[in-house]
């Protein structure tokens, strides 16, 4: 009855500069090392660590990331850690992987599929690594299986329901037969829940650390029991910082700044702390002689958050009866808008009325 923490997509070495500053993208770096000791300190009370997938971002990995890793792993002799490398740290001839000694305790599964005993645990381990960037059929060859023991498959790839996949595609059918008592998974991002195909239990993990609002909200990774008669295992959060992307509207008696920002920061607080990073996308309509000052609310959002991006997504409102009696271009861009939503219905009168505002929206910028 081993226990097992299974993590994945990890990304050490990510530039993390598509939407922080440099200075925060370093600091996020920094973060991702905290993220993984911790992870390192519940694997201490587990029998077996799998970690499935792009331990790595790519080849390029810096020493300071590989002398980290050689130490950590050093703290778990007892546990016994796999690794099987995935598409962005794929097992080429120059891989960190055939070059470095990551420990003893450590097992890097090959580009063959393989099978690993632990007699004393009476435990299989199945697994196999990529050997490059994309893989449009699946890796897994003939599996032998001794129903005697507790038997994981360790895999990086993407299951699929009969439709072709680019990145490993692992088929339902091949998990539900395939004797397993639990199959680990790397490559989603997003942890999937355990699921079932027959009676096998597999999962993905997620990714242990968010690092951009494509992957919002609580990562960590998966720990627990397997047997070969059943799983015990629970998600487990150990992210340091969330992502959250919001629209908010601000109400149309907030006129300034200060009190938009104010509220913009209560909003994002009913959601998260002020230790996440947020992506806020500010909507509705705000009276045209109030327009957004995005400058100076972003720089006050982010002296209350750790990091917000902010974009303003708001139209103005208008007096339109007001603005068809002027005599300039406005007017008559506002007239002949108006006669089309007059004259159009459904779908295509919800597309004249937004034209109408973003078009008096863009005179105004203009």
């Amino acid at each position: 009855m081993p226990k097992i923490l299974h993590c994945a997509d990890i990304h050490f070495d990510s530039p993390l500069t598509a939407n922080l500053p440099a200075v925060l993208a370093d600091r996020r770096g920094e973060e991702l090392r905290e993220t993984f000791s911790k992870i390192i300190e519940y694997a201490k009370n587990v029998d077996i660590l799998l970690i499935a997938g792009d331990l790595f971002n790519s080849a390029f990995v810096s020493r300071e990331t590989i002398t980290f890793l050689i130490g950590k792993f050093a703290q778990i002799p007892d546990t016994a850690v796999f690794i099987a490398a995935g598409n962005h740290d794929f097992l080429s001839p120059n891989s960190y992987y055939k070059t470095v000694d990551f420990g003893k305790n450590v097992y890097v599964f090959s580009e063959k599929f393989e099978k690993i005993e632990i007699p004393r645990l009476q435990t299989a381990v199945f697994g196999v690594s990529q050997s490059q960037a994309h893989h449009s059929e699946t890796l897994v060859r003939e599996l032998d299986v001794n129903k005697n023991y507790t038997n994981i498959m360790l895999l990086h790839g993407e299951v699929v329901s009969g439709e072709n996949s680019e990145f490993h595609p692992i088929s339902r059918e091949f998990i539900e037969n395939s004797g397993m008592d639990y199959v680990a998974l790397g490559h989603v991002h997003k942890y999937s829940g355990i699921n079932r195909a027959g009676t096998t239990a597999w999962a993905y993990s997620g990714i242990p650390e968010g690092r951009g609002f494509d992957e919002l909200g609580d990562k960590g990774f998966i720990m627990g029991e397997v047997t070969n008669s059943g799983v015990d295992l629970e998600f487990i959060t150990c992210c340091k910082r969330r992502h959250y992307a919001l629209e908010l509207e601000i109400p149309s008696d907030v006129l300034d700044s200060e009190a938009r920002a104010q509220f913009l920061v209560d909003s994002v607080l009913d959601v998260g702390t002020n230790d996440d990073l947020y992506k806020i996308s500010i909507v509705g309509e705000v009276p045209s002689k109030y327009p957004i000052n995005l400058d100076i609310i972003a720089d006050k959002l982010n002296s209350a958050l750790y990091f917000a991006k902010i974009s303003d997504d708001t139209i103005f409102e208008y007096d339109y009866d007001e603005l068809a009696k002027e005599s300039g271009v406005r007017g008559l861009f506002v007239k002949n808008m108006r006669a089309r939503i007059y004259n159009t219905e459904g779908e295509e009168r919800v597309i004249a009325e937004l034209a109408l505002k973003y078009g008096l929206k863009a005179m105004e910028a203009g």
